[in-house]
C-alpha cells in the first residue's frame, strides 16, 4: 500500500514538473464558435504564467460550415511579470498566412485581464460556424506550467478586425529571386507583376552619369543633325524608340541618366540660342544707334 502511495505521487509530481516546462507546447481544439453569429471573441487565457521569452500560436481547422483550412500563425515576443502595475512587454510577427483558416480568424494582442491574466484574443472574421484548432509553443527563461493554459469560450464583442498579412518585424535576407503577382521572374532578384507604390526609389552605382557633357572637348550634336535624325528615326539620338522599349522594357537609372543627358544637351543649346541674342540685341542697339545719328545728320543738312 505504502509503496503504491509513493508510486501515485511521483507520477503526480511528474506530471506536473512536465507541465511546468521552459521549452512548451500546448493543444486544444478551441470551443465552437457558433454558426450565423457576427463578432465573435474568444480568448487564449495563459493565467498567471509569468512569460519571458517568445511564443508562438498557430491556428488551423477543417470543415463544418465552411472550408478553413490551412495554416494561421502569429509569434510574439513577450515579458511578463505578474502583480499590479508588473511589467509587460510584446511584440509580434505573422511569419505565416495562408488557406481560408487566415481569411476567417486573427489573432489579436496579448491582454491581462481584470483578473490579471495573460490572455490573447481569437478574433471571428466571418459568420460561419467552424471549429478550430489551437497550437501554442514557445521557450521561457521562467517555466510555464501549461496546466494553466485554457480558452474561454466565445463571446460577441464589437469590433473592426480584419485578416492578418505576413509581416516580418526584422531584416530579411532572400538568396534566391522573388516574385509578386507572378511565378516567372525572368531572372530577375525581384520581379513584380503589378504596381508598385514608394515615397522614394534609390538607384545606386550607376555607370555613367552624364556630366561630360560640360566638357569642353564633348561634340555637342547640331540642331540640324537631331532634326535628321528625329525625321529618321521618329526618337531623340540615344534614345531607345517605342518598339526597342515595348520588347525589352528600360533600365530605370540608365533612363534616368540619359534624360538628363537631353537636359543638359538642351541646357548647351540654349546657352549658345542666349549668346547669340544677346549679340544681336548689342548689333540691332548699334544699329539704332547709328541710325538715330544718321537721322540727326539729315535734320541738320535740312536746317542749312
Amino acid at each position: 500500500m505504502k509503496t503504491r502511495i509513493l508510486a501515485t505521487l511521483f507520477i503526480l509530481i511528474s506530471i506536473n514538473i512536465k507541465a511546468q516546462e521552459k521549452n512548451f507546447e500546448w493543444n486544444k481544439h478551441a470551443p465552437t464558435f457558433a454558426n450565423g453569429l457576427s463578432n465573435q471573441v474568444a480568448y487564449i487565457n495563459f493565467g498567471s504564467n509569468r512569460v519571458w521569452g517568445w511564443v508562438e500560436v498557430t491556428l488551423t481547422s477543417g470543415y463544418s460550415y465552411q472550408l478553413a483550412t490551412g495554416k494561421y500563425t502569429k509569434r510574439f515576443s513577450i515579458g511578463r511579470n505578474v502583480g499590479t502595475g508588473a511589467y509587460f512587454y510584446q511584440e509580434s510577427e505573422v511569419p505565416t498566412a495562408f488557406g481560408p483558416v487566415a481569411n476567417q480568424w486573427k489573432l489579436g494582442e496579448f491582454q491581462i485581464n481584470s483578473n490579471g491574466d495573460l490572455v490573447l484574443p481569437i478574433y471571428h472574421l466571418v459568420s460561419k460556424g467552424n471549429t478550430l484548432l489551437v497550437n501554442i509553443k514557445g521557450s521561457s527563461t521562467i517555466a510555464v506550467n501549461t496546466n494553466l493554459i485554457s480558452i474561454i469560450n466565445p463571446t460577441t464583442i464589437e469590433n473592426t478586425e480584419i485578416k492578418d498579412k505576413i509581416c516580418f518585424k526584422n531584416d530579411l535576407t532572400l538568396q534566391g529571386n522573388v516574385g509578386i503577382g507572378t511565378a516567372n521572374t525572368f531572372g530577375y532578384k525581384l520581379a513584380v507583376n503589378g504596381t508598385i507604390g514608394s515615397t522614394e526609389v534609390k538607384v545606386e552605382n550607376t555607370s555613367s552619369w552624364p556630366d561630360f557633357v560640360f566638357d569642353n572637348d564633348y561634340e555637342l550634336p547640331t540642331l540640324e543633325e537631331v532634326e535628321q535624325h528625329i525625321a529618321e528615326n521618329g526618337h531623340l539620338p540615344e534614345i531607345p524608340g517605342e518598339a526597342e522599349v515595348a520588347e525589352n522594357g528600360i533600365n530605370l537609372g540608365e533612363m534616368n541618366a540619359k534624360l538628363l543627358q537631353k537636359i543638359e544637351e538642351l541646357t548647351l543649346y540654349m546657352i549658345e540660342q542666349n549668346k547669340q541674342n544677346q549679340a544681336q540685341q548689342k548689333e540691332l542697339e548699334a544699329q539704332s544707334a547709328l541710325i538715330e545719328q544718321l537721322k540727326n545728320e539729315v535734320s541738320a543738312l535740312k536746317s542749312e
